[in-house]
């Protein structure tokens, strides 16, 4: 009867050397292959993270902090004048007084530093003790008055400016410049 045999007819059979074969063959090599890549690619992605944690670790601490470079300031005291005796007596118009205009501080006008007793006056950001120290003016240093002045406690603060740089400026106690004529 033919109705007897449906099931064969119904159900795909293994057939020997059959085509069906080799390309599920070829689709279980692609699968591995597939696998194999995924897998290798996870493996290294840990092996960069087991590298990265492990740098750190061997870094910690070792943080290299980025900001500004300190500049080291370097004061040279300034020359002073030398007077060269003459070899003729001096005459006795020169050994007259002559009147002499009382100096005093003005923004433009000279000044020496005097009266610190050798330890030098102290160079600062701003008009008053509680600025921010930049340097050290030595005895017998000049400077160019260019503002002030400001009275903070007890003291005359001016602004004075080196007169071979100017672009260095300071504020300072008025107490120890002297006024002198232009050099």
């Amino acid at each position: 009867m033919e109705g007897d045999n449906w099931k064969d007819e119904t159900l795909p059979g293994r057939r020997v050397g059959s085509d069906r074969s080799a390309a599920d063959e070829d689709v279980r090599r692609d699968r591995l292959a597939i696998t194999v890549r995924v897998l290798g690619s996870i493996v290294v992605l840990l092996a960069l993270t087991l590298c990265g944690l492990w740098s750190l670790y061997l870094l910690r601490g070792r943080a290299v902090y980025v900001g500004p470079t300190p500049t080291s300031v370097v004061w040279t005291p300034t020359s002073a004048s030398i007077s060269i005796a003459s070899p003729h007596p001096p005459s006795a118009e020169m050994n007259k007084p002559s009147p002499t205009a009382s100096l005093e501080i003005v923004i433009g006008s000279y000044v020496r530093v005097e009266g610190t007793g050798g330890d030098g006056l102290n160079l600062r950001a701003g008009p008053s003790k509680d600025f921010t120290r930049l340097g050290l003016a030595l005895e017998g240093e000049l400077f160019i008055v260019v503002d002030g002045p400001i009275i903070s406690g007890d003291s005359k603060w001016w602004k004075i400016r080196d007169p071979e740089n100017g672009a260095q400026e300071w504020w300072t106690n008025g107490d120890f410049l002297e006024p002198v004529e232009r050099p």
